[in-house]
């Protein structure tokens, strides 16, 4: 579709990690297509984003998580929720860290269908969820 290059006026928005651009690097090179690479959220950015996401922070707080996000708007938002959930500023380090920390807070059943989807992948049945879940269950009963 990148590489068509219509005359009809077309939009695809496309976001991506250092690694994954690599990938497509060539569609940047295409004369219809312009790249926008997006920097990292500035102070006062990430101060309202914090605000927006935890009202209740204090100033000292706050300037920990700016300073441990480096103006990452996503790994910012989950560090200001983490820092509420916790309440004892043991932050994990990455974002892999404070999503598996929020999900072993999760109740056990709840987190058993976590796990099952996270195998089956972004698109499932909810029959294969049930048949992995009644697997799970008999294997734990022995």
């Amino acid at each position: 579709l990148v590489s068509w290059g219509s005359d009809d006026d077309v939009c695809i928005l496309m976001t991506a990690r250092p690694g994954v651009l690599q990938a497509v690097e060539k569609w940047t090179t295409l004369p219809h297509v312009h790249r926008m690479d997006l920097s990292p959220l500035k102070r006062g950015a990430s101060e309202e984003l914090i605000r927006q996401t935890v009202p209740s922070v204090d100033a000292l707080d706050m300037s920990e998580l700016v300073a441990r996000a480096e103006g990452n708007p996503l790994y910012l938002r989950e560090l200001a929720i983490a820092a509420t959930d916790t309440g004892n500023g043991d932050l994990p380090p990455t974002i892999e860290g404070v999503i598996q920390a929020r999900a072993d807070r999760v109740p056990l059943a709840d987190r058993d269908v976590l796990q099952v989807a996270a195998v089956l992948g972004r698109e499932f049945a909810l029959e294969g969820v049930q048949a992995l879940l009644q697997r799970l269950a008999c294997f734990r009963a022995g």
